[in-house]
């Protein structure tokens, strides 16, 4: 009977993460043309300016797109906080000082543990669009951290935009 139960719990924990695996998938192929055309329409707009911010800005995007496009669906934790890197450097060419990010590992282990390509970029843009953008909020800060307890993977993004209202809050949750 223990047997049948174990077998069963394990099925039940492969098919949760096929689900989940899914869903990133989706996720990912959400997230590229989203990303990459605010982005080209910013470089648009910076023609008449500094070329060299063209320059960085178009090397970061491309960066970013051969990563998000690789087959594996999973990478070391290093890579995607190095992605994240290159988002928070389009972010200040695109906004200038009105953001700042910072992007840090809190313990080494944590960045060889393998996680979902492109899952802190969204999470960092959804931090400007409704931390910042939505609220009018004209400058603010971000913080990405990543670190292992309990043998856990634990990443927090913290920003000091305009917070979320308690209902919305309580429906997320």
């Amino acid at each position: 009977m223990l047997e049948r139960i174990d077998t069963l719990n394990t099925r039940l924990r492969e098919s949760e993460v096929r689900h989940y695996q899914e869903h990133v998938m989706f996720l990912q192929t959400q997230i590229n043309p989203h990303f990459l055309y605010n982005n080209l329409e910013c470089i648009r707009g910076m023609t008449q300016e500094d070329q060299e911010d063209i320059r960085q800005m178009v090397s970061a995007i491309a960066r970013i797109y051969r990563y998000c496009n690789r087959a594996e669906h999973m990478a070391p934790l290093r890579e995607e906080m190095d992605c994240a890197s290159l988002y928070a450097r389009i972010l200040e060419l695109r906004y200038g000082k009105r953001f700042s990010m910072q992007v840090e590992c809190l313990n080494e282990e944590a960045l060889s543990l393998a996680v979902p390509r492109m899952i802190l970029q969204p999470l960092m843009e959804n931090s400007v669009r409704h931390g910042f953008e939505a609220c009018m909020r004209k400058e603010g800060s971000i913080l990405v951290q990543a670190f292992t307890e309990e043998n856990r993977l634990f990443i927090r993004i913290r920003d000091n935009g305009g917070g979320i209202d308690t209902a919305m809050l309580e429906r997320v949750n």
